[in-house]
């Protein structure tokens, strides 16, 4: 019996949880559009059909705007996100690409880790660069796991925490969009269950 012809019968126990089968089919919705939308991204920026728009921006402002929105998600699974964020931390780069890839890394920060854990975000200054990272207390990963990290649908041991959806391209392609910018991203782990921290540099801009 498929699905559908368990929604149709009468007798079916989901017959009698419409509200629960609702949550199940916008859920399952969710996951679907989520997947598509991260192979059509992948695919896109691999055709090299993906231009940046580059101007000047702070990462600064845009990692703080990115951690007031993802608090809420954290908050949901008990965790504390908390940032450090110098000032002027210029960069030339592609706003809305620069912010899916900071959404990216501080999502898969709060999918990954346990409940009640802490999430910090820092961005600073280093030589001639500026630093995103993220750091969590999450699952970690061994050292033959690291070189798996920023390739597409590889298997990990790490799952998502509260049930959330993976499809394996997200830390693909922001190895793909940092690189776009000049940049270099890099993850750290002093093993399984020692938590984490995923990086990314970009040469700060001059600014007149």
């Amino acid at each position: 019996m498929t699905f559908a012809d368990m929604l149709l019968d009468p007798a079916s126990p989901m017959a009698e949880r419409p509200a629960q089968v609702l949550s199940l089919i916008k859920d399952l919705a969710h996951r679907m559009h989520h997947i598509i939308n991260d192979l059509l991204n992948s695919m896109t920026i691999e055709s090299g059909k993906v231009k940046l728009n580059l101007r000047l921006l702070d990462l600064g402002q845009l990692g703080a705007l990115l951690v007031a929105i993802s608090s809420v998600r954290a908050e949901q699974k008990g965790q504390t996100l908390t940032s450090h964020i110098e000032q002027n931390c210029i960069v030339e780069g592609d706003e809305e690409r620069l912010k899916e890839i900071i959404d990216n890394l501080i999502s898969n920060a709060i999918k990954y880790s346990p409940h009640g854990k802490a999430i910090d975000v820092r961005i600073y200054h280093r030589e001639k660069w500026v630093v995103f990272e993220v750091r969590d207390e999450g699952q970690g990963f061994s050292q033959d796991e690291k070189e798996k990290l920023f390739k597409k649908f590889q298997r990990l041991t790490a799952k998502p925490t509260g049930g959330e959806s993976s499809t394996g391209l997200g830390l693909a392609i922001v190895k793909q969009l940092v690189e776009m910018h000049g940049g270099r991203v890099w993850a750290e782990s002093e093993g399984p269950g020692r938590g984490s921290t995923f990086a990314f540099e970009l040469a700060q801009a001059e600014v007149e």
